[in-house]
């Protein structure tokens, strides 16, 4: 923010400590404070005429002019996490899961639509803007207020999105440590960055940078110019002037469309056939899901209410205790039996969801006295209307592959997990399609390189895909699918013949024609052994 003072810039910082401070873009020197707040500067924007827009945990917006606040914004009941400058407009959207519409000082619209904080707030055109939610969606809507259109893809908390330069798409970001390109209304790339992405910003390059909960900052490259090392290092020193600093973390994974990306490496395609590893979802964000598991148990009705002993067991398992004590499980258990309806019952699924990783607790949940129960569970919240959940439990499905004791179950009780997965209607719900297909791979894995012997457990499978390839189209899940498939058939001439009379022909036809080059070079691949 240039000014006539400061002709290099002004950087703004909110402040933990309820102030916004002001620091020398090149010399790095505090020049001012601002204090008014009462709690933590969390948003904060410039407008028109060096007018500076700040939201804070305070609950409130306010408007900066020449050092002083000029107004103060009122009306919501939550703190205000973000805001954007729209023309004339001002928009905060808040904890309360609200987005209201300012002018003037005076709110002229409440926008209800998340059931969760509004994260983010972005500029899609004139009329139009994005937000995100820690519900785990996007959501598009006019200027005027109206709900247009709902983006689905991330398997918990969106915390970020950008604008595409060319302004027909946009990049989300999250919690699940994954970056979704979206274009023309359809999720076109994933990226597995590898950590939750806190914030992002896409250059007018096209190229994207992050920030993450590692404290990493990385740049993915999209631009050709960054081939050579030259031009990198003449980025880094001119336009983010690191200058040696010891404690900056700066990486350039490429990100070649003749790749995928996997776990934040990136990997050639022909890696992917046969795939030999399971899918397993380690992310966590432990603050996030035991502040949301305290704020809903004192909601829940009295029979559902865990005791203040049931959380710390709960927050316990997180602790690298082991092996857990009875207790917990009896705590676990009774938090599982929480409304779904009411759209609380998300923090006690990821809670599960990383959990299953851990051997003694998998080995609780998935034993013969147990096991029925917990599949039990499983079927039932897949039946639930919410995405969120039913894609949390299908990321729990995913994790209970790391121990053999969760693979027996698994084997043992396969027709009874995938009824439900494959009655799911997905169709609107890019997030459910990804995990279906995902827990599929998981699956074919198993019985081709860990379970061989089995007999029928692959024959399965294959018809499992044909009825997903009936049902799944996002680029994501496509390819995932494919890798199913591929795995599954991949060096055997019986398991090819068998996949040839199978209704797949249209998937395959359609992935070929996909314009994501990993989908239709994959499919091809595929085509070729089958066909």
């Amino acid at each position: 923010m240039p000014d006539e003072d400061h002709p290099d810039g002004v950087v703004l910082i909110g402040s933990s400590e309820a102030t916004i401070q002001a620091f020398s873009a090149s010399t790095n020197a505090l020049l001012y404070t601002l204090k008014d707040h009462t709690d933590i500067v969390c948003a904060l924007t410039v407008g028109r005429y060096r007018t500076v827009v700040s939201g804070s945990w305070d609950k409130t917006a306010k408007v900066w002019l020449n050092q002083k606040c000029l107004m103060t914004l009122t009306g919501h009941t939550g703190a205000v996490l973000c805001i954007l400058i729209v023309g004339g407009y001002l928009l905060t959207g808040s904890s309360d899961t609200s987005i209201r519409r300012w002018k003037a000082g005076n709110c002229e619209h409440t926008m209800s639509g998340h059931s969760d904080s509004i994260r983010d707030l972005c500029l899609l055109n004139e009329s139009e803007f994005l937000s995100c939610s820690s519900d785990g969606t996007i959501r598009q809507w006019s200027i005027s207020g109206e709900s247009l259109r709902t983006y689905g893809q991330h398997g918990g908390s969106v915390y970020c999105l950008d604008v595409l330069p060319d302004g027909r798409g946009f990049i989300s970001a999250g919690e699940d440590g994954r970056m979704c390109v979206w274009k023309d209304r359809r999720l076109l790339q994933t990226i597995a960055h590898g950590a939750p992405v806190r914030c992002l910003c896409v250059l007018p390059s096209g190229d994207v940078i992050c920030g993450d909960s590692n404290k990493m900052i990385c740049i993915y490259a999209f631009n050709p110019e960054f081939s050579t090392t030259e031009t990198r290092e003449k980025f880094f020193k001119e336009l983010y002037k690191i200058n040696n600093d010891k404690k900056s973390h700066l990486t350039i994974p490429s990100k070649e469309s003749s790749k995928v990306s996997q776990g934040g490496k990136v990997v050639p395609l022909s890696e992917y056939f046969p795939k030999t590893s399971f899918t397993t979802f380690a992310n966590v964000d432990k603050k996030g899901i035991f502040g949301k598991l305290r704020l809903f148990n004192l909601e829940v009705l009295d029979e559902h209410r865990l005791s203040r002993k049931d959380l710390q067991l709960l927050e316990s398992s997180v602790s690298g205790r082991s092996p857990p004590p009875q207790e917990y499980f009896q705590a676990l258990w009774k938090a599982l039996r929480w409304p779904e309806t009411e759209n609380r019952l998300f923090p006690v699924l990821d809670l599960l969801r990383f959990s299953m990783l851990e051997e003694d607790i998998s080995e609780e949940l998935c034993s013969a006295e147990n096991g029925e129960s917990f599949v039990d569970c499983v079927c039932r919240v897949l039946s639930s209307e919410l995405s969120t959940n039913r894609t949390l439990v299908l990321r729990i499905l995913c994790n209970a592959f790391r121990h053999p004791c969760g693979r027996r179950l698994l084997v043992s009780h396969f027709d009874r997990v995938m009824a439900p997965v494959l009655r799911l209607q997905s169709e609107f719900e890019p997030s459910v399609q990804t995990m279906q297909a995902t827990l599929l791979v998981n699956y074919v894995v198993l019985f081709r390189r860990h379970l061989s012997g089995v007999e029928g457990g692959i024959t399965k499978c294959l018809r499992a895909a044909a009825e997903l390839c009936q049902s799944i189209f996002e680029p994501e899940a496509c390819f995932l699918l494919l890798v199913a498939i591929g795995t599954a058939v991949h060096g055997d001439d019986e398991y090819q013949k068998m996949a040839c009379k199978l209704d797949i022909q249209n998937f395959l036809s359609m992935c070929r024609g996909c314009e994501v080059e990993r989908v239709y070079k994959a499919a091809e691949m595929v085509s070729n052994w089958i066909e």
